[in-house]
């Protein structure tokens, strides 16, 4: 454990490097990520930005400049020269004016065209991805190997159960390994009350996108069911690049659902959208398997599945076109069985 937090620390500063030319910025706090300046800090072309809001208008019909920005969640300012070329193009009329340097934007008949054929190409409307080395950044940033529960920590998060010290005591080592825990005793004992309960004892909040650019693959991460977003009263969304969201540290839970498909990017091939697998979504945060053994797959596939991440904390995952590429497996894995 010593030397996987050294190894971390030793990075630190070339991460710290890479982000700052990324457009990215870690403060005293954390890792905040930096409200884009310019198309080029972004990390996207203007081809990809502007298949975005040409989707956006066809599917919205007439909208302010401000508006777009605001669905992509990008500054009007980066906003503001790209829709002037299309208007220059003739792609995209002005409709009326909505205040300062602003006008509705709609799309002409050349651009309606330009967004059927984005729109075939991927069905995806919404806010623009993060490219995939800042996420890589980012996740090195907030590890979960990096915060160290307490005691203290552990009391708070298990306060509403009634439990034995021992047990707290052999819990301590090993949520600070960030590795796996294996949960194992009779039925009702309270194993899956237990580990639904473990991501309490983490205090940090993180950031992570909305969606991720991979390869040309536009990849959905956040995902409301297994993302609590931050209730912090002071944050101010103009702080940080709204690309991304101010979340808890994840705590994904499956149980017999689950089988090889969740652990691998789910395409679908109707809208040409691509969904990350649940391992990703738990990303700097904790991945419960709930009664291991009754999944839709035998424990032996799993395990073999995951050897590699569960060892080196990297996983593999094939994109819909072909592409393998690595990704972080940042999360600390529990698996409860009777």
């Amino acid at each position: 454990m010593k030397l996987a937090k050294k190894e971390a620390m030793s990075n630190g500063l070339f991460m710290k490097d890479k982000a700052r030319s990324n457009g990215l910025v870690m403060k005293d706090k954390g890792f905040v990520p930096k409200v884009p300046k310019s198309l080029k800090e972004t990390g996207i072309n203007d081809v990809l930005l502007e298949d975005l809001i040409f989707k956006l208008l066809l599917n919205q019909g007439t909208l302010s400049g401000r508006q777009v920005a605001h669905k992509l969640c990008l500054p009007f300012k980066i906003l503001e020269k790209t829709l002037q070329g299309l208007k220059t193009r003739m792609l995209v009329g002005h409709r009326s004016t909505t205040g300062v340097s602003d006008f509705t934007f709609v799309l002409t008949g050349e651009g309606r065209k330009k967004a059927i054929a984005a729109r075939d190409d991927s069905a995806y409307i919404g806010p623009a991805p993060v490219p995939f080395d800042q996420y890589l950044i980012s996740v090195g940033e907030q590890s979960i190997i990096k915060e160290s529960p307490q005691n203290k920590d552990l009391m708070r998060a298990f306060s509403d159960l009634v439990l034995e010290p021992y047990i707290l005591e052999t819990l301590g080592p090993a949520i600070n390994s960030g590795r796996g825990v294996f949960l194992y005793g009779d039925p009702g004992n309270g194993k899956t009350s237990i580990a639904k309960r473990i991501y309490k004892c983490f205090r940090e909040e993180i950031f992570i996108p909305k969606t991720l650019l991979i390869e040309g693959q536009i990849v959905k991460l956040f995902d409301p069911q297994c993302h609590e977003r931050s209730d912090r009263p002071e944050e101010r969304p103009a702080t940080y690049d709204q690309r991304w969201v101010h979340i808890k540290r994840p705590a994904v839970i499956v149980g017999g659902e689950m089988d090889l498909s969740s652990v691998e990017i789910n395409y679908n091939p109707a809208t040409k959208l691509c969904e990350a697998p649940m391992q990703l979504k738990a990303n700097c945060g904790i991945f419960v398997v709930d009664d291991f053994g009754r999944q839709r797959m035998k424990p032996e596939e799993l395990l073999n599945r995951w050897i590699l991440p569960l060892e080196k904390r990297i996983d593999f995952l094939t994109l819909p076109n072909g592409i393998k590429v690595q990704v972080p497996f940042d999360e600390l894995v529990i698996f409860c069985t009777n």
